[in-house]
């Protein structure tokens, strides 16, 4: 399909766009790669009167080493992510899944940004980030705030920013321990069915679900011992019967409960 008629513009600044979001009325976007809001504009689920450029925006694309996080700018594409030595070193987790995303045109063209503001339940970038404790950095007119990842999604495609914010950037605490993702899907490029990552720091374990309900899920659970995994086990069981997955043609609600059990179990045996 068609889009509907929009405005394009691509400002140079943060304040540029700030502005031109602000006089929109609530009727602008902001387009970073594109991956997520064009099919939907495509399909008349979204349509904006004016898109929002932030690519030419310097400052949004780095990763930097700090004190104890690293930032990753929002307009990261999937494949710096994936690239980056320094979210190597110190969150190996996000590199991993980052690699898996789609196909090589999404993973260059794709954005961190993008893909977490989309706020689809579905992403495997939103689940990694549960598992590995972020926060995000969001500005606006009304000055900058800083969102827990578990405070960010509030319903089916649906997030607390407001119209005329922007996700600046992405912190991740430095980490060095043991991670883990299992994926099921139909084909290697289709989005999870169901998906589990795993971020072991310390006596903690982060898990981040994907396709599990109408937001992306996340927790910690204690960790007992290594070798100890039926305690994990009976953890992550009990939390699991109480989540609300979709049913649609790739699984049922109850299928998808199950699922994530196993891929649990999976991702336990696997923690590398």
């Amino acid at each position: 399909m068609i889009t509907s008629s929009f405005e394009y513009v691509a400002p140079r600044s943060i304040d540029e766009a700030f502005s031109i979001l602000r006089d929109s009325d609530g009727e602008g976007k902001v387009l970073a790669g594109g991956h997520s809001l064009i099919p939907l504009m495509k399909l008349r689920f979204a349509r904006p009167s004016i898109l929002v450029d932030i690519s030419r925006i310097d400052g949004l694309s780095g990763v930097d080493e700090k004190d104890d996080f690293i930032e990753i700018g929002a307009m990261c594409s999937h494949a710096v992510v994936a690239r980056s030595n320094l979210i190597r070193e110190y969150s190996p987790l996000l590199a991993h899944v980052a690699a898996q995303i789609g196909d090589a045109a999404i993973r260059y063209r794709g954005t961190i940004g993008g893909s977490i503001c989309h706020g689809d339940p579905a992403s495997d970038m939103a689940g990694a980030l549960f598992a590995t404790g972020a926060v995000l950095v969001v500005d606006g007119p009304s000055g900058k705030r800083e969102f827990k990842i578990e405070d960010f999604f509030t319903g089916f495609l649906e997030t607390t920013l407001d119209p005329e914010e922007i996700l600046l950037a992405i912190k991740l605490p430095k980490v060095s321990g043991k991670y883990s993702f299992e994926k099921l899907q139909r084909r290697s490029i289709d989005w999870a069915i169901v998906a589990v990552a795993l971020n072991q720091v310390g006596d903690g374990l982060g898990v981040g679900l994907v396709n599990v309900g109408p937001t992306p899920v996340g927790f910690k659970l204690s960790l007992t011992s290594d070798e100890d995994t039926s305690a994990l086990l009976e953890q992550f069981s009990e939390i699991a019967s109480s989540l609300t997955p979709p049913s649609d043609v790739f699984g049922s609600s109850e299928y998808r409960k199950e699922m994530a059990k196993v891929l649990f179990s999976r991702a336990l045996l696997n923690l590398v």
